[in-house]
Formats: C-alpha cells, sequence, structure tokens
C-alpha cells in the first residue's frame, strides 16, 4: 500500500516509513518483545485523540516529564517513556539512529545530550495540543498548529478549544496568500464540533486562515472557521479568506461553519507553482454564513462538487452572492455540480455563474430570500437547472439564464419572486454566445410579482409549464425569434401568453389558456407566426367582454389554426374568440373552433388581407370562411 492509498483507507499503521522517524503502535510493540506484550494487554497505548491516559508503570516504562526527557542524557532502546504533561500525555521511544530531526515538543523531543525521542501515534494521528497550542482565545497559536500539521502524520486533530490565527498577509498576495495555516499534501485538519479556528483581529484588507495551495488529498472536517468581522478594524478591502484553495487537487471539506470573513468564507482559485485551476473539490455539509463579500468565490476551478450545504447571510461589499463563480482572465469554471444546498438571505444572488463556464448541474436545491436572483448564469454553456424551489426573491428574477447556450431549466418550483423565469440576451456580448438552444420545460411559475416566464432570445424551446396567477405575464416572448412554445398550462395570469416588441417567427402551439385576467394569447407585431392547437377558455376575467381569448394585432403572414376558444361560464367573459386587429396583411386563419368563442363574436377580423380557410366554426356553431 503506497502512502496516498494508506490516507484515503484509514489504515491503523502508519503510512511513513521507520527511515521517516516515526513507527507504528504495531511494529513498535513487537519490537520491544516482553516490554511491548505488556503494554498491548495494558491497552496504555493513547487513542486517537485523547488527551489524559492513566496507567501504572509496566515492563520497561519509565514516568517522565518532556523537560524530563530535554535532560536524559543516557537514554535507553528498551525503554518506553510515558510523558505526564497535561494534555501532551503519551510515549515516547528512543531513536539512535536520527541525528538531525528538530524538537517540536509534538512528535520529536530532543535532550540537550541530543537523542531524540519519538512519539508512538496511534492511527497516524497527532494533536495541536501536543505542540503547544492553547486554544485559550487569546494566544497566537499560528506557529504550534503549524508545527502539528508539519510533523506529517497524516490527521491533526483540533480539540476543542478557540485557536487564534495570524493571517494577515500583504495586498500584491490576496489571492495567492502566503500567511495562515500552510496545509501539507495528505493532511486531514480534523476540528473537534466545538473548535474554532479564528483570524486575529486585524486592520488588513487581505488574510486568510487555511490555504491549502497546490497540494493534493486533503481534507478539513468539523469546527468552524471564523474571521475578524466583528472586530475588523480596518475598512478597506474585501479579501480576508477563511479557507483559501490554490491549484490544490483532491480536496473535501466536509461539516464545516465557516463564518463572518472579512471577505470570501471558501475562495478558490488556480495555482501558485503553475496556472493549473483546482481539481476535484469536494464541499460537504459545510455552512458559509454572514461573510462580507462572498460565501464562497471561484475563480479557477476544474471539477467541483458541493453537496447539503448552507451559503446564508452574505453582505457587506458586492457581490455578496452566497457563491460566485467568475473566470478572471486565462481562467475558468468547467464540471460544477450543486445538489441539496439552500441559499438564503444572501444580499446579492444565491448562486452566480459568469464567464465561460461549462458543464453545470445545479440540483435540489432551495434558494430562498436573496436580495439579488435565486441563480444567475452569464455566457456560460452546457448547464442544467434542475429540481430547485425559489421563495421570495422580490426584486429580481428566480432564475436568469443570459448569453447562454444549451441550457435546461426545469422542474424548478419558482414563487412569490419578481420574475420565475428570465432566457435572454445582452446585445455586447452575441457573439461570444447568442443565448440559443436553451430549453425551458415543466417548471411550476406561481404568484410572482410580475412574470412567469419571458425569453428575449433566439431558438429555445417553452414547453411543459404550469404559469399560474403571475401578476402580469404567465408567458412573454420579448423582440424573440424561432422560438417553440407549446404545451404549457397558463391559468390566471394578468396576460396568459404575451408576443411582442420586435418578435417573429415564434410557434404557440398546444397550449392551455385559461382564465386570465385580460387576452388569453396576445400577439403585438412581427411576422411569420405559427397559433395552432392551443385551447383558451375564460379569458378576460378583468373586465367583461373588453379581452379576447386569442388577439393578433399588426401582424403578417401568420397562420392560426386548429385552435379551440371557448368563452366560459364565469361572469365575466371575453368579448371575442380571436381578434386580428391593426395593420397587417397575408395572415391565414383556418379550421379554428370558437363556438361560443367571445360574448361578441366567435372570431373578428379587422385586417383587410386576411385568408380565411375552411373549418373556421363561429359564435353560433356554424362553419364558415368568414368570421361570425
Amino acid at each position: 500500500m503506497n502512502k496516498e492509498e494508506a490516507f484515503f483507507t484509514a489504515e491503523n499503521e502508519s503510512v511513513l516509513s521507520e527511515s521517516e522517524g516515526f513507527i507504528s503502535r504495531r511494529k513498535l510493540l513487537v519490537s520491544l518483545g516482553v516490554a511491548g506484550a505488556a503494554l498491548s494487554v495494558g491497552s496504555l497505548l493513547p487513542m486517537k485523540g485523547t488527551m489524559g491516559v492513566a496507567h501504572a508503570a509496566v515492563g520497561s516504562v519509565e514516568t517522565v516529564t518532556i523537560a524530563d526527557l530535554r535532560l536524559t542524557t543516557s537514554p535507553s532502546t528498551l525503554t518506553i517513556y510515558f510523558v505526564t504533561d497535561y494534555e501532551k500525555e503519551g510515549y515516547f521511544y528512543y531513536t539512535p539512529a536520527d541525528t538531525t530531526s528538530a524538537d517540536n515538543t509534538g512528535t520529536v523531543v530532543v535532550s540537550s545530550s541530543g537523542a531524540r525521542f519519538k512519539r508512538i501515534t496511534e492511527e497516524d494521528c497527532v494533536n495541536v495540543k501536543w505542540f503547544d497550542a492553547k486554544g485559550d482565545g487569546v494566544t497566537d497559536d499560528t506557529a504550534a498548529m503549524q508545527a502539528a500539521l508539519y510533523a506529517g502524520l497524516g490527521t491533526v486533530y483540533v480539540p476543542e478549544g478557540t485557536y487564534i490565527i495570524d493571517g494577515v498577509v500583504t495586498w500584491a498576495n490576496r489571492d495567492a496568500p502566503n500567511r495562515g495555516l500552510d496545509i501539507p499534501d495528505h493532511t486531514h485538519l480534523q476540528l473537534s464540533p466545538k473548535a474554532v479556528i479564528r483570524m486575529i483581529t486585524n486592520a488588513s484588507d487581505s488574510s486568510t486562515i487555511i490555504r491549502i495551495q497546490d497540494r493534493t488529498h486533503v481534507k478539513i472536517s468539523g469546527g468552524t472557521i471564523e474571521g475578524d468581522r466583528s472586530t475588523h478594524t480596518g475598512v478597506g478591502g474585501e479579501w480576508g479568506y477563511g479557507i483559501c484553495l490554490n491549484g490544490a487537487k483532491n480536496v473535501t471539506i466536509e461539516d464545516v461553519i465557516v463564518k463572518n470573513c472579512w471577505g470570501d468564507g471558501i475562495f478558490i482559485s488556480q495555482g501558485i507553482a503553475t496556472t493549473a485551476p483546482s481539481s476535484n473539490i469536494k464541499i460537504i455539509g459545510v455552512t458559509c454564513d454572514n461573510n462580507r463579500r462572498q460565501g464562497m468565490s471561484c475563480l479557477a476551478v476544474d471539477g467541483i462538487y458541493i453537496a447539503g450545504s448552507s451559503f446564508r447571510n452574505t453582505n457587506g461589499t458586492p457581490p455578496h452572492s452566497g457563491i460566485d463563480f467568475e473566470a478572471e482572465i486565462n481562467m475558468e469554471n468547467k464540471n460544477i455540480k450543486i445538489v441539496g444546498c439552500e441559499f438564503i438571505n444572501n444580499t446579492g444572488d444565491g448562486i452566480q455563474l459568469n464567464k465561460s463556464a461549462a458543464h453545470f448541474v445545479f440540483s435540489s436545491n432551495t434558494f430562498v430570500g436573496n436580495g439579488g436572483r435565486g441563480i444567475s448564469t452569464f455566457l456560460n454553456v452546457h448547464g442544467s437547472i434542475i429540481g430547485n424551489t425559489f421563495i421570495g426573491h422580490t426584486a429580481n428574477s428566480a432564475i436568469m439564464v443570459l448569453n447562454c447556450n444549451y441550457v435546461t431549466v426545469s422542474e424548478n418550483q419558482c414563487s412569490g419572486n419578481n420574475t420565475g423565469i428570465y432566457v435572454g440576451v445582452s446585445a455586447p456580448h452575441v457573439s461570444i454566445r447568442n443565448g440559443d438552444n436553451n430549453v425551458v420545460s415543466n417548471n411550476t411559475l406561481d404568484s410572482n410579482i410580475s412574470l412567469g416566464i419571458i425569453v428575449t432570445s433566439a431558438n429555445n424551446q417553452i414547453t411543459g409549464n404550469q404559469c399560474h396567477n403571475n401578476t402580469d405575464y404567465g408567458i412573454y416572448l420579448y423582440a424573440a425569434a424561432n422560438n417553440m412554445v407549446s404545451n404549457n398550462k397558463v391559468n390566471q395570469n394578468g396576460t396568459g401568453i404575451l408576443v411582442s416588441d420586435g418578435s417573429s417567427d415564434n410557434t404557440i402551439s398546444g397550449n392551455i389558456v385559461e382564465l386570465n385576467k385580460k387576452d388569453g394569447i396576445y400577439i403585438n407585431g412581427g411576422a411569420n407566426y405559427l397559433v395552432a392547437d392551443n385551447y383558451c377558455m375564460g379569458n378576460g376575467q378583468l373586465t367583461n367582454a373588453t379581452y379576447s381569448n386569442i388577439q393578433l394585432r399588426a401582424c403578417t403572414l401568420s397562420s392560426f389554426q386548429g385552435n379551440v376558444c371557448r368563452r366560459g361560464s364565469q361572469s365575466n367573459k371575453p368579448a371575442l374568440g380571436i381578434l386580428l386587429s391593426g395593420t397587417g396583411s397575408g395572415n391565414l386563419v383556418t379550421n379554428n373552433d370558437c363556438y361560443q368563442g367571445g360574448t361578441l363574436f366567435g372570431i373578428s377580423d379587422l385586417h383587410t388581407a386576411t385568408l380565411f380557410g375552411a373549418g373556421n366554426r363561429n359564435n353560433g356553431g356554424s362553419f364558415s370562411t368568414t368570421p361570425s
């Protein structure tokens, strides 16, 4: 078994060779013969994370203090030395072959004669208390904890307490900090649930508590990482990080609270030794709370999985999002998966995904009361936003897909937002992404302040959605072309489906449009529409005999066919089943069933050049090629 395999399978035997100076419990007991057998029977060796071990001397075991070891001039290789210092208890052995290891108090003690004593470890674990970390909330524990991390034994345990860390860096190193706790390769920093690692109060614009730089196979679990936001004495900057990853690979951060940072709770970017992105990152069961700039920022990552985590109360300086994926020049974010997380009460967006990210999945997450959008994606490609819940984004859209291609937005629940789903394009960025080939399907858009769905780009599919009780429009196509709006259920909105302002070449088919306050389907301007096989009933609920089930205004070369319009039985009814109004020509109306389509007429034509085909059923029930 190699070292890497041992680290991730949690073997009890040491992953370090004896030539590196440490020896496992099992190997040591064998080498000690009778004394080792006595130790094994007595179960006297300290287990992972224990502080004090009561014992009686057995065989060749000598009780000492660390001070005693440092005064020992004639140690024996057949003696085990039990150190009794409070919170540093444990067993040491003399290793005459080692003449170079430095005294670090925790795992190596050097006597005045130069003898090296090595601690016997269990499960390759060290305790930061062994290295003089105090955890008293006052003492600077940076050096002691760093010594524990550099001891090279796999797991570094942090017991209950508050550990103060000095992580202040210069501005030049703000995105590649050179202070804070440096985590080596193949290290698990394991915190007690009641352990806190806190940034020392400072006035700097740049700091970091924990950094993982060009490292691999690292895990951080448990406890709390806390910034100095509540005591910070400066006013500028936004680069105070809780956990900073630069070019890190195979990293897991699990069950950690990261809060009150001057900048980001977690920051992820490219390497320092190379420009490689961080990769294979797992964030599981993490809470990022009350951080000033972002809960988490990603500038360069290839492969990140975030699950069961909470990003909340980000506030203080823009963008103040729960998570911000925003690649800088020559950087990229890709292969992103966020599942089962919550994004609550962030001043900015819940998730902000910007600048050419690729291959992302956001699934089964909850977004509540963020000041910006729930999810904002800009200039991205190949993504899925599936099965999420969005509530209370009253100033913005729950979901924005802007200048993105090949994005699927499906099975989401959007209630009480300003707008449910926005798919569109910003003209200055059309040359990068033109906002097409997106699919909006099977979403529920309910009781939003303005719109259920708005589309302002071309070549998208809007299908199978339920748009209910949205104040202005259920579905709105604005300056949009070549979109397919099909098989949606649109009811009790302001207007059911509205198409206007420079739109053309759209297909509106197979939709059920009922009981909307104004028109059921209203197309205002443009050309080459196909409006087919829709069922429209009881629209115009705002005012009796004022609106239409379907209205085509000032359109040309469009086709209305196979639609069914009914006025319904409510007190307020539509005036018309189908109305053609405004200037327009060359439209075809055929095979529409407008029996009792409106209180006035089934079909009313105010154009001068409409072509009526056979099979239109008028208000009275007869079939005609002319409006009734």
